[in-house]
């Protein structure tokens, strides 16, 4: 994971974060950003901000207006994954630490794990870690010398992507050859086994769930697979986007907006997602995007490779 992430750094001097009004998507960017390196997560800040974290491990709050600090914050190794946990704001990065940071993106503590981090989730109380080991660390609390309260693993290889599905109480684990297993509440606490696992084809890229709590899973081979219920698995709405899913991002009335490495966004309507369609609005990134949000005046931001 840390070669193909230094790779990424080695092919791409700057990245940028794009703006593009909900209301005019598909026609063109409000503004963008400028980034020293490529982008690799982000997150909705207060008061209109957006929190991005690069493959060099900076961390940028870029204000409404769209200014960046001059001197952004930093942590040790790419920016892997970022979310907001009980209140505070926390980091994985691919050299194996989970921080916890305050509003100001200032650092309040910081955990290391045995593996880099590769992706994270939480339904709550619990905070849900993937790895590069092949395993998912349970947390429910990151204060003090937390430690995980479970750890699901026996995939023999890393964990891509991790989802929790709130209206059923089931977490999605996406693994290496298309694989996403299931886990219920009694397997989460005990760290028993999956009672389920399905298969898409290519490898998985991104899990999500959309509005209307359906089980989003973007694939490398161009397919946006949808699950209503992870208890009827095998029969998805498959949603085509011609190249490799970067990102999805739920947005509101139940739409979905899917990323894709050929640097288009592709905005599916809510219906598309239960009986299956084409795109409602297609926009093109300037480049290829790596991350998606949605600000709180409906900007939708994204975050680039280059």
């Amino acid at each position: 994971l840390s070669l193909v992430m230094a790779a990424l750094v080695a092919a791409a001097s700057s990245a940028r974060l794009g703006y593009f009004p909900q209301s005019a998507l598909g026609e063109q960017s409000v503004g963008s950003v400028p980034s020293s390196s490529p982008i690799s997560a982000m997150l909705p800040g207060r008061h209109g901000q957006v929190l991005a974290g690069t493959l060099t491990g900076e961390l940028l709050v870029v204000d409404a207006n769209g200014t960046a600090p001059a001197d952004p914050g930093r942590v040790r190794g790419p920016v892997a994954a970022m979310l907001r946990y009980k209140g505070e704001i926390v980091v994985g990065t691919a050299g194996g630490w989970l921080y916890v940071l305050g509003g100001s993106v200032a650092r309040r503590s910081r955990l290391q794990l045995s593996a880099p981090v590769t992706c994270m989730a939480k339904d709550g109380p619990r905070l849900f870690v993937g790895t590069a080991a092949g395993s998912v660390s349970v947390f429910s609390s990151l204060q003090g010398g937390a430690s995980a309260e479970a750890t699901l693993d026996g995939w023999g290889s890393p964990v891509l992507a991790v989802a929790y599905v709130h209206e059923e109480g089931i977490l999605a684990v996406a693994a290496e050859g298309g694989r996403v297993s299931f886990w219920n509440a009694t397997g989460i606490t005990e760290g028993g086994s999956p009672f389920d696992t399905v298969a898409v084809p290519g490898e998985v890229t991104s899990l999500h769930v959309a509005g209307s709590g359906a089980l989003v899973i973007g694939t490398s081979a161009g397919g946006v697979h949808v699950l209503r219920s992870t208890w009827d698995s095998r029969s998805p709405v498959v949603l085509g986007v011609g190249s490799e899913v970067v990102a999805l991002l739920a947005l509101p009335a139940g739409a979905l907006a899917v990323a894709t490495a050929g640097g288009t966004i592709d905005i599916f309507h809510r219906r598309a997602l239960v009986f299956g369609g084409t795109p409602t609005l297609r926009m093109v990134s300037p480049s290829s995007a790596t991350a998606l949000v949605l600000r709180k005046d409906r900007t939708l931001a994204v975050g680039t490779l280059r």
